[in-house]
């Protein structure tokens, strides 16, 4: 139910399940996502329910970083509500995520996860073009024009 990858914005994530972890407050985290080691770990106690809310709760965490907003990025209570809300709406509307999936057009969703980006990009390590934290992926990048 929980993969082994993540991607948010233009960065994969590995998920690591395992052993509870310590917050800076000394209490148990049932997640936690490291920027720069690029990990997302995930409480393996946790049934199965509990660890995808815990999966989104964290790539919400990423997403606030990824678009620069530090302010939201460290607010518990704002991405535990975004979590717990959108969790509820995909349980309860799974036909507007599985359309999302299966539009009708043949290749409109593969269209659309086959587009390059900077992690299929050959020079991505050395790149000056790569997204900072805040950015778009792609912003001003000449190559992916070529490619796309």
């Amino acid at each position: 139910m929980i993969p082994n990858t993540v991607k948010i914005g233009w960065r994969n994530y590995i998920i690591e399940q395992g052993e509870h972890r310590a917050g800076d407050g000394g209490g148990d985290l049932c997640g936690e996502i490291n920027y720069e080691a690029g990990k997302v770990y995930i409480w393996d106690k946790q049934d199965d329910e509990s660890k995808l809310i815990t999966l989104l709760h964290e790539i919400f965490h990423g997403i606030m970083y990824f678009i620069g907003r530090g302010d939201l990025r460290t607010d518990e209570n704002f991405i535990t509500a975004l979590t717990e809300n959108f969790y509820q709406v995909m349980k309860d509307n799974p036909s507007i995520f599985e359309n999302c999936k299966n539009c009708g057009k043949s290749t409109c969703y593969e269209q659309i996860i086959a587009l390059p980006d900077c992690n299929s990009c050959a020079i991505k390590e050395t790149c000056r073009y790569t997204p900072e934290p805040g950015q778009a992926t792609r912003i001003n990048c000449p190559l992916w024009v070529e490619m796309s």
